[in-house]
């Protein structure tokens, strides 16, 4: 027997070692299932105060993100494509901070969309967003009511900015289905995907 196969043997292969250190989140995400599974569209809007609050009360980053998994997961089997979840207490609050700092957090998404005012703030936001290796799609927001505001927040950060009336209009649809057809085509036909869209407001 070689020296490989007696390490596995002893120690375990690095696969078996990870589930031993994930076995515990998973069976407590199951054992929230039932409970997310019997919530109304509205009762699953209400759980971002109470991620908010769960966190404001002590609760583990990698407790929030148990939760949050279970949500996308829970809307992914009710048969939905796109989840669309916004951050809103903008880039420098603790939480928001953490959260977006967290790997395990940004690795679940697809697509960023950053919301700001004004060109300052764009060109910041995107900077620090980059810093922590997130690169908006799109920046949108108050910015863009002016086209000379939205003419200087593209030029700054290099992202496109769309109006509220081209999303409207569905020029932002138009970007994420050429994505995920990119996406698809790396995946075997018939398997349906579940992309997520994180809107970000800065502060």
């Amino acid at each position: 027997m070689g020296i490989d196969k007696v390490l596995t043997k002893v120690f375990g292969s690095s696969n078996q070692r990870y589930l031993k250190t994930v076995q515990p989140i998973v069976e407590q995400i199951n054992a929230l299932e039932p409970q997310i599974a019997a919530l109304s569209d509205a009762s699953l809007a209400g759980k971002t105060n109470e991620l908010r609050k769960r966190y404001a009360e002590g609760a583990t980053l990698d407790e929030l993100l148990s939760l949050y998994q279970l949500l996308v997961g829970h809307a992914g089997l009710a048969g939905a494509q796109w989840v669309v979840i916004e951050i809103a207490d903008g880039l420098l609050q603790p939480e928001t901070a953490a959260l977006l700092q967290c790997r395990s957090f940004r690795d679940t998404v697809e697509h960023w969309v950053f919301a700001t005012s004004d060109p300052l703030a764009a060109e910041g936001g995107v900077r620090l967003l980059r810093k922590w290796d997130i690169e908006p799609i799109a920046v949108s927001g108050i910015v863009s009511m002016s086209p000379l505001a939205m003419r200087e927040a593209q030029n700054a950060s290099k992202v496109r900015c769309l109006t509220a009336k081209e999303i409207q209009c569905g020029e932002l649809n138009k970007i994420l289905t050429a994505r995920a057809s990119q996406k698809t085509n790396g995946h075997s036909a018939g398997k349906q995907l579940l992309n997520t869209v994180f809107a970000v407001c800065a502060p």
